[in-house]
């Protein structure tokens, strides 16, 4: 949650695939004090193509808004992320954080990443970045030379990194969506 948010104000994006999926995802903080939780994660593999595009208006002072989108791509998938935080005439104090980070499981996986800050009032906190790049060497031996075969050291990794954009939401929610997410890296075996 962001500084105590109700669950109404938070939202959580999951795509584990298919040959061509889009999600778009709007919201706008139109009250003194909303707050906004947006979290995505993203596990594709194969020739999948998937495309996330979110847009957080700061509308009103004293808002609050966090978005952490993560995945990991194998294969020849390709992922596109475009992810805009607006902070609109009369947000004053407000505060929009936005990052996106990729694993890219092979040398064919794409990551397009787009995160953009628009801002239209002076008194705002604001960031946004976007990183990608492979698995851990230096875990990936660690968990190797403490007996884990190469497959499982890899899940492993992989599960660990997806995992925080499932904190702050009840367990009723994200318990049946890390089962999803074990599955697809089992299918995977990345």
């Amino acid at each position: 949650m962001v500084n105590g948010a109700n669950p109404e104000n938070e939202t959580l994006v999951v795509q584990l695939g298919g040959q061509l999926v889009r999600r778009d995802l709007s919201v706008t903080l139109a009250a003194r004090g909303a707050e906004a939780l947006v979290n995505g994660a993203y596990l594709l593999a194969g020739g999948e193509q998937a495309d996330l595009v979110t847009e957080i208006r700061h509308a009103a002072p004293d808002t609050i808004s966090r978005e952490t989108l993560k995945g990991a791509l194998a294969g020849e998938a390709r992922q596109e992320v475009q992810a805009l935080i607006a902070m609109l005439p009369g947000a004053a104090r407000a505060d929009g954080r936005l990052a996106n980070k990729t694993l890219l499981l092979g040398d064919r996986a794409t990551i397009w990443s787009k995160p953009e800050l628009r801002i239209e009032h002076d008194e705002v906190q604001a960031a946004h970045g976007a990183t990608s790049g492979k698995l851990d060497e230096a875990a990936l031996f660690y968990l190797r030379s403490r007996g884990l075969p190469l497959a499982l050291a890899r899940r492993l990794l992989i599960a660990s990194f997806l995992a925080e954009t499932l904190e702050g939401f009840d367990a009723a929610l994200t318990d049946p969506l890390k089962a999803l997410l074990d599955a697809r890296l089992a299918e995977m075996q990345p």
